[in-house]
């Protein structure tokens, strides 16, 4: 017992591992205020996407800022079904993957052609388009999005049904499973023969074909399995805010924090993702709630207070969108001074 417990994964004791997961768990039953269990519940969420895009990304080497597209396709499926025809999430769930996996065929057949940037031009003109196509979607309400009707269950059975739930609690322990569905669906394709190849396509591309690895299937299905993964935190970001709009699902800002979480946690890592969610939603949560989402002061103070009326202002959340300029200063820290990420930075510590 004692020998499997200081077995490592990645570097990480197993005991170790095993008490982060119980901490996780035990951690709403101490946080009962609704903004910290938030601000967890979307550090899992953007863990979990973290972890899935590492498989195209880190695994294969296909840096794509597209990803933003499956997480749409969960969100605005679970949304329309439920809203248009009240089918309950649990039934939308398959379709979504079955969605998602026709467009990763449809996207990944002629982009995995590509290469270097031209593969990462190609995911960002791509999401740009579903974009704009979504927003002047009418059926999917537009720019507007889809909103939710709010339903009270009248039990535990018909609120799994309808996937809402009186408190954040249920919705934190879904979060939690799906990150841990993420990190365990990395390390066992990492572990396996498909990892392996997959790692040879991204060292050398070429060496790898010549060996009789089939470089397009493979690329395809680390495709398939990251979008998987990324629709299923689709549908419960629609089903944990009951709001589905474009900028915020299917936009490429979406698309761009998402591969940010993985690459400035450490790409190709099994833990990086993780660390990089932990570090930066909080972050962003903590300077949006705290700076930007409060009321700014009169503006009229601020013309004949000098100095300190705008250090107040700024201190009292004046000014707005401060949260995206932190996380921009954070960004550039890390690629500046360690291209390997936040993982790399506690690694070269130790």
């Amino acid at each position: 017992m004692r020998a499997w417990l200081a077995h490592r994964v990645e570097g990480l004791p197993v005991a170790a591992i095993v008490i982060l997961v119980a901490a996780l768990a035990l951690y709403p039953l101490a946080a009962t205020m609704p903004f910290w269990r938030h601000v967890v519940i979307m550090s899992m969420l953007y863990g979990a996407m973290g972890v899935a895009w590492n498989i195209l990304g880190g695994l294969a080497g296909q840096v794509s800022f597209g990803h933003g597209l499956y997480f749409g396709v969960g969100a605005y499926t679970a949304a329309y079904c439920y809203t248009a025809f009240g089918l309950s999430p649990i039934v939308s769930l398959p379709m979504a993957l079955a969605i998602s996996t026709g467009a990763s065929v449809l996207i990944g057949l002629p982009t995995f052609r590509l290469r270097g940037h031209y593969f990462v031009l190609a995911s960002v003109f791509i999401m740009q388009s579903i974009y704009v196509l979504v927003s002047n979607w009418d059926r999917m309400g537009g720019a507007i999005g889809i909103e939710y009707p709010v339903y009270k269950a009248e039990g535990i059975a018909d609120a799994l049904w309808h996937g809402q739930f009186p408190d954040k609690l249920p919705y934190y322990y879904a979060a939690l499973a799906l990150f841990l569905l993420a990190l365990g669906t990395f390390r066992a394709i990492q572990r396996s023969r498909f990892g392996m190849f997959l790692v040879a396509i991204r060292e050398e591309q070429d060496a790898a074909h010549s060996l009789g690895v089939d470089v397009a299937r493979y690329k395809l299905y680390a495709l398939i399995a990251s979008a998987a993964v990324t629709t299923l935190a689709g549908t419960f970001y629609a089903q944990y805010v009951l709001y589905v709009e474009p900028i915020s699902t299917v936009s490429l800002l979406v698309s761009l924090e998402i591969g940010f979480i993985a690459i400035l946690g450490g790409i190709g890592t099994l833990w990086g993702p993780a660390l990089g969610a932990f570090v930066i939603v909080p972050t962003t949560e903590l300077l949006r709630a705290y700076l930007s989402g409060r009321l700014a002061l009169d503006m009229s103070r601020l013309a004949d207070g000098g100095p300190l009326a705008w250090l107040e202002y700024y201190a009292l959340g004046g000014g707005g969108n401060v949260d995206i300029l932190v996380y921009g200063l954070v960004i550039m820290l890390i690629a500046r001074f360690q291209p390997a990420g936040v993982l790399g930075f506690l690694r070269r510590i130790d």
